[in-house]
């Protein structure tokens, strides 16, 4: 293999710490070599970028760039949550932010700009449902007072009717006596 496409092994400095001329060296290297080097190649895609570039095999490449991801992922959320879990600490010693139960910080402007949007909509929707309720309220009434007239008038003209003997007999009684006189009546 040519020198420019031989594997360095590198400390995070930069410093060469082993070089890898073929495939058996690499694999005899890689096994050995000291944590932080792997780590400082693993962080910048080294492996699988040598392998797709120099092996030329895609599978091979995808195979370790996998790996490659997967080792770090968990470096990335613990230095996630340390980050987040030392910033909370310092805000807690010094009271500089709120934080919630999962150590979330609060941005309290945020918070209480978001908190007033709410009370304004929960606001115009409350008047909009006063609005309604008066609206309805008002019709109800309308209704009951239309009610009430009618059973007015309905009750006072039965109870004239009842008083004034020269008053015509409801219009059921007048009819019921129709046909009596139609079909005749054997009674009599």
């Amino acid at each position: 293999m040519p020198e420019h496409r031989w594997f360095r092994f590198r400390r995070p400095d930069g410093h060469v710490v082993h070089t890898a001329r073929n495939v058996e060296e690499f694999e005899r290297i890689i096994s050995q070599a000291d944590i932080n080097v792997v780590e400082h190649h693993l962080l910048h895609g080294d492996f699988s970028r040598w392998v797709l570039g120099t092996l030329q095999d895609r599978e091979l490449a995808a195979s370790v760039g996998a790996i490659e991801r997967s080792a770090i992922a968990p470096r990335s959320a613990g230095l996630l949550s340390a980050r987040k879990r030392i910033g909370h600490e310092v805000a807690k010693r010094y009271a500089l932010s709120d934080y919630d139960a999962d150590g979330e910080r609060i941005d309290a402007e945020h918070e209480d700009s978001a908190l007033s949007q709410r009370v304004r909509r929960a606001s115009a929707r409350s008047q909009e449902l006063g609005a309604q309720t008066r609206a309805l309220a008002a019709q109800y009434g309308q209704v009951q007072l239309r009610l009430a007239s009618s059973r007015r008038r309905r009750h006072d003209t039965s109870a004239t009717d009842l008083d004034d003997p020269e008053a015509p007999p409801p219009a059921d009684l007048q009819r019921s006596s129709q046909a009596h006189e139609q079909h005749g009546d054997d009674s009599a």
